[in-house]
């Protein structure tokens, strides 16, 4: 057969005829290679000769296929010989004359001249285009998997609001399923309570396209409890890839759970501390009132009108410092003498006691065989068992069932955290009561000082407060349970102690007349002047300092010949504790009671610990300092 005219043979007749053609076919960037019906090369420009690697002879004869990389693509099939086929477009592996291969895009055009029939192909490499395309995959990739795996809520809304696209951690952290979500409006699923503000800022930021906006706000799980979500939203409608809204939210209804704890705790602390500088200063008044009734009641006939009054005045007096002392309960300021105890003994103890004056509840125990000992104060932790009860028979005053568990428990590392205190191992009380239950808002508020849903009259408010108090103060926590018509579970749960219980007998003083000398320091003048005359009466021999740089100076003057100091711990400028260290410098042996309106802990038991003989908190009676005074002075 006749080779047909081609550029590379320089005929004068045919393809070569056209200056034009042969132009465009020499200058062209893309490569041309021409085959017959057989498809054999019979022809190729500078630049397949570029792409290929070969002289431009050197494929003339050699059909297409010799170029196809038979390992990852084909060769294009033309139609029946001497038929030509139509035009297309199809991306093989070509190779080139060093073996390598590479990508193209081959474009098919037949024409014929005369009776032969011949095929242009078209070749752009499209090596570069490739590599674009695999690294655009790659990334789509990788944010598809970024975005399925998220632990945040990224959604495309709708201007009306509805939900056009979603990720996969909508339907896990909100429960609804694809299609679930695909059917509703979102503003369906946000809280009564905050529908109208996101819909007002929804609808503002539609007006200004670009612009992004936070917002906080609660929306409806599927079991229909609520979920608290931090969003930001941007408004993308102008951009054509989107035009839509973008949500992206984070749930954070824990956190919340937790700075809502933490909140209330340093609440709590703030009140605490508040309601135990009264106190302090109230018990320092009482002190100044008891005493002086006490004094003015020694010397005068139990027949005289005035003795019955200065007997009411006491009673009054008690009644203040029963008062105060539920204030340094709940600022954690309480009388504490920390000891090893068996729960399940006081808790059965208090409700038997308690259950003998309240016939209308029935009060049912279940407590644990074995469970941990722990250290507390029996008194205060009696004062709160009570408290917790008749609360529940408060809440029930149709009667009731009254149930008080015990059980041993573990507490991990978070949950410790989420309760303020160390993990490790807990007795646990629970106390339940069928009454009428509480709301959230009132739930909040209980452990508050003088906080009370009762009638006037009926209680201070300070009941649950000084148990708060209490527990918090032994190192646990308190916590309560609650639900409108289903009753009220309180929770208490105390560090477990490895220490034994010891039972103690109580040794009764041998007598509280004395002739020893004793130092008073205090900066409050009527305490002194009326603790002076107690102890006169009783037989003492009394000095006094209003301050701690006078009674230092004083005990370095006269330690020999004092036998006892009773020293107040709250002093401006030097207090207890630094004035029995110098004290303790000058006589170790030194004995000191120490007095405060405050209690035994914190501070106060930090000075014990190094030394001192014994603890009074204000206000004390005459019987109770006198045998203090007896307690230390006749002690080895």
């Amino acid at each position: 057969m006749t080779r047909p005219d081609n550029p590379e043979n320089g005929s004068k007749k045919g393809l070569s005829e056209d200056p034009l053609y042969r132009c465009l076919y020499e200058s062209s960037v893309v490569g041309i290679i021409l085959t017959d019906s057989r498809r054999v090369i019979v022809a190729m420009n500078p630049a397949a000769s570029r792409m290929l690697g070969y002289g431009r002879q050197e494929l003339i004869g050699h059909t297409i296929e010799d170029l196809v990389d038979k390992g990852i693509g084909a060769t294009p099939s033309p139609g029946e010989a001497g038929h030509p086929r139509t035009e297309g477009t199809e991306n093989l592996a070509l190779l080139r004359k060093n073996g390598s291969s590479f990508p193209a895009e081959i474009t098919w055009s037949p024409f014929s001249t005369g009776n032969d029939a011949f095929t242009a192909l078209f070749l752009h490499d499209i090596t570069d285009r490739r590599k674009a395309e695999n690294t655009l995959r790659e990334n789509e990739t990788r944010l598809r998997i970024l975005f399925e795996n998220t632990m945040d809520i990224i959604a495309l809304l709708n201007p009306d609001g509805t939900i056009r696209y979603h990720s996969p951690a909508a339907e896990r952290l909100l429960g609804y399923t694809t299609e679930e979500l695909s059917r509703m409006v979102s503003f369906d699923l946000l809280h009564p309570e905050d529908r109208e503000r996101i819909m007002t800022i929804f609808m503002d930021t539609l007006q200004k396209p670009g612009t992004n906006v936070t917002a906080t706000f609660r929306v409806r799980h599927y079991d229909g409890t609520w979920r608290s979500l931090d969003a930001i939203g941007s408004n993308l409608l102008d951009n054509p890839a989107v035009q839509g809204f973008v949500l992206n939210a984070r749930d954070v209804t824990e956190r919340r759970k937790l700075e809502a704890v933490v909140l209330q705790a340093q609440k709590m602390e703030a009140v605490g501390t508040l309601a135990g500088g009264i106190a302090h200063e109230i018990n320092n008044l009482l002190m100044g009132i008891q005493g002086n009734a006490s004094l003015l009641q020694i010397d005068m006939n139990p027949q005289d009108p005035g003795y019955e009054r200065l007997l009411h005045i006491q009673s009054q007096v008690r009644s203040g410092a029963n008062l105060t002392q539920q204030l340094l309960g709940f600022a954690r300021k309480g009388r504490y003498e920390v000891k090893p105890a068996d729960l399940n003994v006081l808790i059965q103890m208090t409700a038997e006691v308690f259950g003998r004056t309240k016939k209308e509840i029935r009060i049912e125990g279940r407590y644990a065989e074995d469970l941990w000992c722990v250290e507390v104060d029996a008194g205060q932790i009696e004062q709160v068992l009570l408290n917790l009860y008749i609360n529940g028979w408060q809440a029930m005053p149709a009667g009731g069932k009254l149930r008080i568990e015990t059980r041993n428990m573990i507490l991990d590392q978070t949950d410790a955290k989420v309760r303020d205190v160390s993990p490790g191992p807990y007795a646990q009380i629970s106390v339940t009561d069928t009454g009428v239950g509480m709301d959230e808002k009132t739930k909040a508020r209980i452990f508050e000082p003088f906080f009370t849903t009762r009638v006037p009259r009926q209680g201070k408010g300070l009941g649950l407060a000084a148990a708060y108090g209490i527990i918090r103060g032994h190192r646990g926590y308190i916590s309560a349970a609650s639900e409108v018509g289903h009753g009220t579970t309180v929770t208490i749960c105390l560090p477990a102690s490895n220490r034994a219980i010891v039972r103690e007998s109580k040794i009764p003083p041998k007598g509280l007349q004395g002739q020893e000398k004793i130092l008073i320091v205090d900066d409050e003048l009527f305490i002194i002047d009326v603790t002076q005359d107690i102890l006169k009466t009783f037989g003492y021999e009394v000095l006094t300092a209003k301050s701690g740089e006078e009674a230092i100076r004083i005990y370095r003057e006269q330690q020999r010949s004092i036998d006892l100091v009773i020293l107040d711990m709250i002093m401006p400028e030097m207090g207890g504790g630094e004035v029995f260290g110098h004290l303790k410098a000058i006589n170790p042996q030194v004995r000191v009671i120490l007095a405060s309106g405050y209690s035994i802990n914190g501070q106060a038991q930090r000075i014990m610990e190094q030394g001192c003989r014994a603890f009074l908190q204000k206000p004390f009676g005459m019987d109770e300092l006198s045998r203090k005074i007896r307690e230390v002075l006749d002690r080895p």
